[in-house]
């Protein structure tokens, strides 16, 4: 695990530590937590292996570090990566899966590439309702996202 103390969070599943910790700083700390972030997955990677779970996790928070430079197809890049190791390590119907899907939804709507955004968040969307996802607000905030990408895209009609 990759829990620190120094980043206020008690619980390893919610901590990358340092990484976690520059990434919230905002635009300055993007670049450091993305050195911070790029170590812990170097060291995940040589514990657990290149397959593994943590792995797939920290892939996740570099992408969004990259995706909030604007660098979309670093972020793709990781996000594509994680996507890979939950599929074979958890299966497409997974909570992981659909949060990954949803991240590649955002870094598609920051390109302007709506059609492909609307796929994406659709895809999440319903690995949530397969698993019986629990958070109910959140995925009304899902839903409602994607009928604001529906009609960005001259979709008023479409049933979500």
């Amino acid at each position: 695990f990759f829990f620190q103390a120094e980043d206020g969070i008690r619980d390893a599943q919610e901590s990358r530590g340092l990484g976690d910790v520059y990434k919230r700083q905002g635009q300055k700390g993007y670049e450091q937590a993305i050195e911070i972030l790029e170590k812990a997955l170097d060291l995940a990677r040589s514990l657990f292996g290149e397959k593994d779970k943590q792995c797939a996790n920290i892939m996740i928070l570099l992408a969004s570090c990259y995706s909030k430079q604007d660098e979309n197809d670093a972020a793709f890049d990781y996000l594509q990566k994680a996507w890979n190791i939950f599929e074979e390590v958890e299966g497409l119907r997974s909570e992981s899966c659909a949060v990954v899907c949803v991240e590649i939804s955002n870094v598609y709507q920051k390109k302007d590439e709506i059609v492909d955004a609307i796929q994406f968040l659709d895809r999440g969307i319903k690995c949530f309702k397969d698993i019986r996802y629990q958070n109910q607000e959140h995925l009304a905030e899902l839903i409602q996202q994607l009928g604001n990408l529906y009609q960005k895209n001259g979709q008023q009609q479409v049933q979500v």
